[in-house]
């Protein structure tokens, strides 16, 4: 009996070893500036790596919720940088779209890596409603003027006619 038990915590212990190695490590945390994008909207995404990396790539594809739920093709763009920083200005090419995923690829050493779980960042929708209903604006009380020259051309006339 005592075999089976170290049989057993033995090939429960060489498991974790394995799923351990076996795990991708996370090179760094993808950002964007501003936080909260509208649609079209020129974003800004950067990164911090953990080692140094010769090349570091950005996927990024947009997508709607609703009516039809949807993904736009997606981008692979590279980004400028070197060493441990890097960042990459693009800007979003879809007015409908409610939400954009991203993940970076970085190169270490010869091997490509993750830079791990996806990057959501959900639109600001609702400020852009509100820049595409912006309401004529005009300078307050110019059309004073006009309606002063026409109230003096009529008591001209008027008066005139009184002659």
């Amino acid at each position: 009996m005592k075999k089976v038990i170290a049989a057993i915590l033995l090939v429960l212990i060489a498991s974790s070893v394995t799923a351990a190695n076996t795990q991708s490590p996370t090179v760094g945390q993808l950002q964007i500036t501003p936080e909260h994008p509208i649609p079209k909207a020129t974003v800004t995404y950067s990164i911090t790596l953990a080692e140094n990396a010769s090349e570091v790539n950005l996927w990024y594809h947009e997508c709607r919720v609703a009516p039809n739920a949807i993904c736009y093709q997606a981008q692979n763009v590279s980004m400028t940088g070197s060493g441990k920083q890097f960042q990459k200005q693009v800007t979003l090419g879809h007015s409908d779209a409610t939400y954009v995923v991203a993940r970076a690829y970085a190169k270490i050493g010869n091997a490509w890596v993750q830079q791990g779980q996806d990057f959501n960042v959900t639109l600001n929708t609702q400020q852009q409603n509100n820049t595409n209903n912006n309401t004529k604006k005009g300078t307050p009380g110019f059309e004073i003027v006009p309606v002063l020259a026409a109230v003096g051309i009529a008591l001209f006339l008027m008066r005139k006619k009184r002659s």
